[in-house]
C-alpha cells in the first residue's frame, strides 16, 4: 500500500505550509499517546469479543496499533523536516 507515502507526502506539505518549525517531539509525544489509548480499546474489544483466546491476542493488538502509529508518526516527521528544508529553499 502506498500509505507511508501519503504520511511522508502531509509531513512535507505540513512542514512547507507552517512558517515556524515544528515542534517535532511534541508530534511524536502525542501520537505516542493516541497509539496506547487506540491499542488499548482494540485489546479490549479484542479481548471482549474472543475470551478465551482473546486475551493473548489483546497484547499482541495493543503493541501491533503502537508500533503501527509509530510507524507512520515517523514518517510524518521526516515529511516535516524535507518541507522546513523546502521552504528555506525556496523562501
Amino acid at each position: 500500500m502506498m500509505l507511508w507515502l501519503l504520511a511522508f507526502l502531509l509531513g512535507v506539505i505540513y512542514g512547507f505550509i507552517n512558517p515556524e518549525k515544528e515542534d517535532r517531539w511534541n508530534i511524536i509525544k502525542k501520537s505516542l499517546a493516541i497509539g496506547v489509548v487506540l491499542g488499548i480499546l482494540l485489546g479490549l474489544i479484542v479481548a471482549v469479543l474472543l475470551p478465551p483466546v482473546g486475551i493473548i491476542f489483546a497484547g499482541f493488538t495493543v503493541i501491533g496499533v503502537i508500533l503501527f502509529v509509530l510507524y507512520f508518526t515517523v514518517l510524518f516527521v521526516i515529511g516535516t523536516i524535507v518541507g522546513d528544508i523546502l521552504e528555506s529553499l525556496i523562501r
